[in-house]
């Protein structure tokens, strides 16, 4: 099969009779075309042509319809004959038209102008009053959920550990919530403890230097100072002080008629004072 054009290379190892079918491109040194003979049949034209020319061609005339065609979408709803009254207007007031006209075009141009720049400024302030708001609605909505997250980590941790529900609320939640926090790591969440000077409180299973976990911290204070807020089944395990747990009196204060806040807060004495 021959091919339509072929380079000097290919030329040259033709054969002489084929070689005579083919002839030097205009304007393209070492290019030869085949020759053919265009034949018109049944109203169809055939014949050998270079097309790049045409295609490049194309190209252009496809950017310049496409360009046109955004051109034109500037001008959509716009009456023709309207725009050529107010052209041919404006054609007259810029070659010195009437004064009136003049300062009626100033005019309506300086009302247009503070119209649109009114409008600006109307829809910028709502955008920025929708962002404010949106960001204080997250701000709300963030510390209700590290509050609620916080609640239920502490309550979950102090009935697993036996707390009595009676004296949940009223008693050990408040003290767990002044020492506790939630600290959040990208989609991690953990609960803390910090001591009165803000550091953390380290859990004292084996030789970790982890944050104490929430269960732990509920046990240490079981043990101590809390431990009439939990079942008494529960308030004589390990690690209760025997004779904290049995006293009556403190400091000359008769413990069995005391509220179990005033009895929660000596037990905090008690216990700072080891």
């Amino acid at each position: 099969m021959y091919k339509a054009i072929i380079n000097q290379e290919e030329f040259d190892n033709l054969d002489e009779g084929i070689r005579s079918n083919y002839a030097a491109l205009k304007g393209e040194e070492g290019l030869f075309v085949f020759q053919v003979e265009p034949v018109s049949i049944n109203g169809k034209n055939f014949a050998l042509e270079n097309i790049a020319g045409l295609k490049s061609s194309l190209t252009q005339q496809t950017q310049w319809a496409r360009q046109l065609e955004a051109k034109l979408k500037l001008f959509e709803g716009l009456d023709p004959d309207e725009a050529k009254l107010a052209i041919e207007k404006l054609s007259e007031i810029a070659e010195g038209g009437d004064r009136d006209d003049k300062e009626k075009f100033q005019q309506a141009l300086e009302a247009a102008k503070a119209q649109i720049e009114q409008r600006y400024k109307s829809e910028n302030e709502k955008i920025k009053k929708v962002t404010a708001d949106t960001e204080e609605e997250l701000k709300k909505f963030k510390v209700k959920y590290e509050k609620y997250r916080l609640n239920d980590e502490l309550r979950s941790a102090a009935l697993a550990e036996g707390a009595d529900p009676e004296k949940l609320d009223e008693l050990l939640m408040p003290r767990l919530k002044t020492e506790a926090r939630l600290v959040v790591e990208g989609e991690r969440e953990s609960v803390q403890f910090v001591d009165a000077g803000g550091n953390i409180l380290i859990t004292a299973e084996g030789t970790s230097t982890d944050p104490m976990s929430a269960r732990e911290r509920v046990r240490a204070l079981k043990a101590g100072a809390a431990a009439v807020c939990f079942k008494a089944t529960d308030a004589s395990g390990s690690g209760t002080n025997t004779q904290d747990r049995n006293r009556t009196t403190y400091q000359g204060k008769d413990l069995s008629k005391l509220s179990p806040t005033e009895r929660l807060r000596i037990g905090h004495e008690i216990e700072n004072a080891k």
